[in-house]
Order: C-alpha cells, then sequence, then structure tokens
C-alpha cells in the first residue's frame, strides 16, 4: 500500500508538472505572439506577482513563514492596448497562474521523483512543443537537415 501510493505520487507529480509545464509554454506562446503583447519581461513579472500574492496569502494564514518581497512594473505593458481584448487579458491571468503551478508542480515532481526524472518529463514537454509548433502554429519548412536536427 505504501509502495503504491510512492508510485501514485511519482506519477501524478511528473503527469501535473508535465501538464502544467506545457500549458504555460502554450499559453505564453499565444499571449506573446498571436496577441502581440510587448514585454516577456512584464509577463514574467506578472508570474512572479501572482507567485507573491499565494505566498503573501500562504503567509498570512500561517501555512509558510518567509519574509515579504516586492517588485517593480514596467510602464510599456501597462499601457498594453491589448488590456481591452478579454482574450489578451484571459490569457495574461492563465499564463500568471500557471507560472505558479510551474514552479509548484517542478518542485513536487522533484520531490517524489529524482532530478533526472524531472529532467526527462521537461524533455518530453519541449518534444511535444516543437512537434505542436510545428504542425499547428506553422513556420516549419520541411529539409533533411531540418527534419534531422529537430528529431536528434
Amino acid at each position: 500500500s505504501s509502495d503504491r501510493s510512492k508510485v501514485a505520487k511519482q506519477i501524478l507529480s511528473a503527469l501535473f508538472y508535465a501538464g502544467t509545464s506545457l500549458s504555460l509554454t502554450l499559453v505564453n506562446k499565444a499571449l506573446l505572439t498571436q496577441y502581440e503583447f510587448p514585454s516577456v519581461l512584464f509577463v514574467s513579472l506578472g508570474q512572479m506577482t501572482s507567485l507573491i500574492v499565494v505566498v503573501a496569502l500562504a503567509r498570512l494564514f500561517s501555512v509558510i513563514k518567509i519574509p515579504p518581497c516586492s517588485r517593480k512594473t514596467f510602464r510599456s505593458a501597462l499601457n498594453y492596448g491589448g488590456w481591452s481584448n478579454p482574450y489578451a487579458t484571459a490569457y495574461f491571468l492563465t499564463s500568471c497562474t500557471l507560472g505558479i503551478l510551474l514552479v509548484y508542480s517542478t518542485m513536487l515532481c522533484t520531490k517524489y521523483n529524482t532530478a533526472l526524472a524531472t529532467t526527462i518529463v521537461g524533455c518530453l514537454k519541449n518534444t511535444f512543443v516543437t512537434y505542436f509548433g510545428m504542425f499547428y502554429i506553422g513556420g516549419y519548412y520541411f529539409s533533411l537537415a531540418n527534419f534531422c536536427g529537430i528529431n536528434m
């Protein structure tokens, strides 16, 4: 029973990490390209800010004990014209949420598995993202050298 629980935790944490990492990559890609969000740094800041809010709430309710932190903002992102687009805003907020889940799932996967297993899950996720991008997003031009390079 203890071994089964351990295996279940290993598998579920690896799947959680893979799903969260994949989701974050795809949401960030859409936000930055399809909705032309002007700042990668501001997206990262949004993810960090979301993390800070969650950590602050966890501190407030004595779930964790760490010192408070703060971050600066970027003027160009605050003046982003796409804030009025509900889809672009939803992608930004989803990106912030997935950023938190990615950090948590990475730690959880590493806790219940080896660092090597976490790395391999990340590599498998990257392979999926590459093929997804090739067939869904476009811009891939077939050549033997290109095909071999992607598959190595």
